[in-house]
């Protein structure tokens, strides 16, 4: 089975959004309410990034989520 990831944590709200749709067409895909996928979510640290952005440390946002995505 494939596995997706989602890079999250930055909007919690949307995270939520984003699983759910997720699992709901997953589910409808698959024509099963009782499976789910595998998923990952890491969920990142919105107000690390706020400080890194509100500094002008683009290349510490480059980094931060680019090592986000890789895990």
């Amino acid at each position: 089975m494939k596995r997706v990831g989602i890079v999250g944590g930055v909007g919690p709200e949307a995270t939520v959004d984003y699983y759910q749709s997720i699992i709901s067409k997953f589910q409808e895909k698959i024509g099963s309410k009782e499976d789910l996928p595998e998923l990952f979510i890491n969920s990142i640290n919105m107000y690390k990034m706020f400080r890194f952005l509100t500094n002008g440390q683009t290349e510490e946002v480059i980094h931060y989520l680019t090592d986000a995505v890789q895990n």
